[in-house]
């Protein structure tokens, strides 16, 4: 296990040893120790979510999944993020094949993430049934309608 200091065992250890720290005393040493600890968990997780990709259209449902398991660590150390965040990880993360939803989602001011991912499946599942340009055109044409009714 990665160790960024002392444990919480080896905090209260060296407390106790120290006849003049009061309960309160220890108490404030452990919150700082938690406290680096969670600020350092927040930043590892704010990194894997910065740096998920979709690489295969195919995926998109995994990728969600994994996005929001990411997300759903951040409450419990005390960090939330707001759906426009969540809307900007999810459109960064697209692959360039996705790149005009992207384009076309930045002129929508309330796209919330739901809204986003029912769009991109919209999308990926119009692309998996075309079987020509014409018809990719037209599922690019239905996102457009499709997020316009957001």
């Amino acid at each position: 296990m990665l160790s960024l200091g002392p444990t919480p065992a080896a905090a209260v250890a060296t407390a106790i040893d120290d006849d003049s720290m009061t309960v309160k005393d220890l108490w404030e040493e452990l919150l700082k120790l938690y406290t680096t600890l969670n600020a350092q968990q927040i930043l590892n997780l704010l990194r894997e979510i910065e740096v998920l990709r979709l690489k295969d259209e195919s995926e998109f449902n995994q990728h969600v999944n994994q996005l929001r398991d990411l997300v759903d660590k951040l409450p419990s150390l005390g960090k939330k993020l707001e759906d426009p965040r969540l809307v900007q990880y999810l459109l960064r993360s697209l692959p360039e094949s996705l790149e005009g939803i992207a384009q076309v989602a930045v002129f929508y001011d309330n796209l919330t993430f739901e809204k986003l991912q029912q769009s991109i499946r919209t999308e990926i599942g119009g692309r998996n049934s075309s079987s020509s340009r014409t018809q990719t055109q037209q599922h690019s044409s239905t996102l457009e309608q499709h997020l316009s009714q957001i």
